[in-house]
């Protein structure tokens, strides 16, 4: 993935790609997870809170890029998801 985004960054071309979710991410929105858990037991349902942040990886990224992650809580439990994208707030 490191050899598409540079590609894409060095012909500007703007990408979004879904990024695996692992403990690190998970750890960067628990607030915001939190506070859709929050959320969704007040209202009894689904509940979503979107944050965006600059993120790099521990060694297969070559720089900070910016990451979007849905925190999202369902009747099924918390459900986070996250992109990693080229594209300006």
């Amino acid at each position: 993935r490191e050899e598409l985004m540079a590609w894409c960054e060095q012909n500007r071309v703007d990408y979004v790609f879904g990024l695996a979710r692992n403990e690190r991410l998970e750890t960067k929105i628990a607030p915001a997870l939190e506070e859709a858990s929050r959320a969704s037991r007040a209202s009894g349902q689904a509940a979503r809170v979107f944050r965006d942040f600059m993120w790099s990886t521990k060694d297969s990224w070559s720089r900070r890029r910016r990451v979007i992650a849905k925190a999202e809580r369902t009747t099924l439990g918390a459900n986070p998801r996250f992109i990693v994208t080229s594209l300006k707030p």
